[in-house]
């Protein structure tokens, strides 16, 4: 559980002005030359009019919500000037800018709507130039068939990982429900039963959990762990979720939106930033990787809870 806390932070980083560059926009293979893209915390921005077209999308303005609904076949997302957060089908996501109204047009994130369309946006360093083709497709579901791991090698990695015998682990099927392990959705996980707890297996980079109290990663010895980035981002009820999951309940506040950081050296990431009753300690949640820190005066580090397979 948390609570929402209208913070300067937050406010300051929406206020942020943006930044008109020499931008080209192509679309269709047809280049635009009737709006200039503007550039906000490293986002391109364009009129929500362009792209519904573009997309043979339709689109809807609420005026008094100061928001906009754009459809396509099955797809609705749902935006609302300043915020940091899109609504894609009942579904909270971040937004890695908020849309707004820049001279009298509504702007908006043209990659991030885009790629929820299952449109690819690409952006050409060389001429400074945006593309996107609404002919051209691809899926917005993370996971493939050809990245999957096959059930044969899942349930090896899984003894390799937990140390429960082969023999024992017992398949259980694929996670179901609208609820996430550390902001990826549930339904990306094979569930194995054998050892004293339930394990999760992501189906395609292989990492384990036990989620029976606090989340933790099965490790078969220390090493250095990598995150990706998971597909749409973290909303701040998410980041709220994964604080829950790393470090148990807590009457999480949330404080506003850190561009960049101090404690973590990482200027092209930003993370929602979280407090708790009766704790010193400051919480970082990266918007796109769910990756969480703690920060204390002059002491700050990365939350991981580990089971390594002595501890089994």
């Amino acid at each position: 559980m948390y609570k929402k806390h209208v913070f300067v932070v937050a406010l300051a980083a929406a206020l942020l002005s943006p930044v008109v560059q020499a931008t080209s926009l192509i679309i269709n293979e047809q280049p635009i030359t009737s709006v200039t893209p503007i550039t906000r915390d490293g986002a391109t921005l364009v009129p929500a009019r362009i792209v519904s077209d573009s997309l043979g999308a339709t689109l809807f303005w609420d005026g008094d919500e100061e928001s906009l609904t754009i459809n396509k076949e099955e797809t609705t997302i749902k935006l609302k000037i300043g915020s940091l957060q899109a609504n894609i089908d009942g579904k909270y996501i971040a937004l890695p800018t908020p849309p707004m109204i820049y001279n009298e047009t509504t702007m908006i994130p043209l990659r991030f709507v885009s790629e929820a369309f299952g449109v690819p946006c690409e952006f050409d360093e060389t001429t400074n130039t945006v593309f996107i083709n609404s002919t051209q497709t691809h899926s917005t579901i993370e996971k493939s068939v050809q990245n999957v791991i096959d059930l044969d090698n899942a349930k090896l990695q899984v003894c390799y990982l937990t140390g429960i015998d082969f023999w024992k682990l017992e398949y259980e099927g694929i996670a179901e429900g609208d609820g996430h392990i550390l902001g990826d959705p549930i339904e990306n996980y094979y569930v194995y039963s054998g050892g004293k707890n339930l394990v999760y297996m992501h189906m395609v980079d292989g990492r384990a959990y036990d989620v029976s109290d606090v989340v933790s990663e099965y490790q078969f010895s220390s090493k250095l762990i990598s995150y990706e980035d998971i597909l749409g981002g973290i909303s701040v009820n998410m980041a709220a979720e994964i604080l829950e999951q790393r470090l148990g309940a807590d009457d999480y506040t949330y404080e506003g939106i850190r561009i960049g950081g101090n404690y973590i050296n990482e200027a092209d990431r930003n993370y929602y930033i979280f407090t708790a009753p009766n704790n010193l300690a400051s919480y970082y949640v990266d918007t796109k990787s769910g990756k969480t820190y703690y920060a204390a005066g002059m002491n700050w580090g990365v939350i991981e809870n580990f089971l390594y397979r002595e501890d089994l």
